[in-house]
């Protein structure tokens, strides 16, 4: 994920995870968490960087349609 700014780019590297099932769709929790760190009032650079790496990397992880509970973020 990357992150474009006036004031340069900002990379987050991808994490490989062993996925549990082809179903999940890894970018719908990505968006949710960051619009959610976002409407929290966190800097977009804590948002971009903390979304890709907790919420995709546990709804990969789990058979089936999944999603992130709050208290997995945590």
């Amino acid at each position: 994920m990357s992150l474009f700014t006036d004031a340069g780019a900002l990379h987050i590297p991808a994490v490989r995870r062993a996925k549990s099932s082809t179903s999940q769709a890894p970018a719908t929790p990505v968006i949710a968490t960051l619009a959610a760190l976002l409407g929290a009032r966190a800097d977009v650079s804590s948002a971009v960087s903390a979304s890709p790496i907790s919420a995709a990397g546990i709804v990969v992880g789990k058979l089936g349609t999944a999603v992130v509970h709050p208290d997995e973020l945590a």
